[in-house]
C-alpha cells in the first residue's frame, strides 16, 4: 500500500511523493487531496489476487479555539478580591481548559495564578501580589481533548496591582475662619499608582460631601475645602480621597 497527497486536484501538482503505508498507516502529510496505491502480487497461478474493499480513516485538522477576555477591563487599577472573567469557544466542541498568569516585564517572565481552570472565571486575590503594573494573561487550550495535537489561544491586557490607599494633606498655612463663619482650607490628594477619582470631607460626623478638582486622571489632585457657616467651638474636619482601584 502507498499513499501520496496534495492540495490540487492535479497529482502532477506539487503533491508529495508516492510513500509507504506500513501496517496500514498513512505516512504522506496532511492535505486535501490523497491517492493510494496498491500493489498486489501471488504465488498461486492458478488464481489473481483482488480487493474486495478498501476503508481510509480521516482525522479532521484540530483547530484552535478563541478568546475573550470580559473584565477586568484593559487599564484598570485592582485592589483586594477581583474576579477575572473570559469567553472561550472550540470550533470542534472540544472541551477547554484555561491557564491564568501575570508578567511584571511586559511578557518576559510569566507567573502562574492558576492553570488547568474548567470554568471561564477565577478570583485573583490581589492582595498576595505585589503592587504594580501587570499583563494579565489567560490561555484556552483543548488538550485535554486532543493531546496529540493540542492548540491553543491567549488573551492579554495591562492592568495595575494597587492596595495602598491614597496620601491627603492639607495645607495649614491655608487654614482660614472667615467673617461669615466659614473655614478654608486647601490641600492636595495623591497616588502612586492609580488616578485619584474623588476627594471627599466632612464636618464632625455630618455628611460626606464630594469636592470638585480640576485635574482628571491624575495621580495629583489639588483641592480646596469652604465649609458651611460652622458655630463656635471645636470643630472636626475629615477629608478623604479615593483612587481608581477604590482605595480610601
Amino acid at each position: 500500500v502507498e499513499t501520496r497527497a496534495g492540495d490540487s486536484p492535479d497529482p502532477n501538482d506539487h503533491w508529495s511523493a508516492w510513500a509507504a503505508a506500513p501496517g496500514g498507516t498513512i505516512q504522506s502529510p496532511a492535505a486535501r487531496y490523497l491517492q493510494y496505491r496498491l500493489t498486489l502480487a501471488t504465488k498461486e497461478a492458478k488464481s489473481g489476487p483482488s480487493v474486495k474493499e478498501v476503508r481510509i480513516s480521516r482525522l479532521p485538522q484540530n483547530r484552535p479555539p478563541t478568546l475573550s477576555l470580559r473584565a477586568p477591563t484593559a487599564g484598570s487599577s485592582l485592589a483586594k478580591k477581583q474576579t477575572v472573567k473570559w469567553e472561550g469557544r472550540d470550533p470542534d466542541k472540544d472541551a477547554l481548559v484555561y491557564d491564568l498568569a501575570i508578567s511584571s516585564d511586559l511578557g518576559k517572565s510569566w507567573k502562574e495564578l492558576k492553570s488547568d481552570l474548567t470554568d471561564p472565571k477565577y478570583e485573583w486575590d490581589t492582595a498576595k501580589t505585589t503592587e504594580g503594573p501587570y499583563l494579565l494573561r489567560v490561555t484556552a487550550s483543548d488538550r485535554r481533548s486532543q493531546p496529540w495535537t493540542p492548540e491553543a489561544e491567549t488573551d492579554a491586557i495591562t492592568v495595575r496591582v494597587d492596595n495602598t490607599a491614597p496620601t491627603v494633606m492639607t495645607y495649614r498655612s491655608s487654614l482660614e475662619v472667615g467673617t461669615d463663619k466659614r473655614v478654608r482650607v486647601r490641600g492636595v490628594a495623591s497616588d502612586t499608582l492609580s488616578p485619584i477619582v474623588s476627594v471627599e470631607y466632612r464636618v464632625d460626623t455630618g455628611e460626606w460631601r464630594s469636592l470638585p478638582f480640576a485635574a482628571i486622571d491624575c495621580l495629583v489632585t489639588d483641592f480646596a475645602i469652604c465649609t458651611d457657616p460652622l458655630t463656635a467651638g471645636a470643630r472636626k474636619l475629615e477629608v478623604r480621597a479615593f483612587d481608581a482601584a477604590g482605595n480610601v
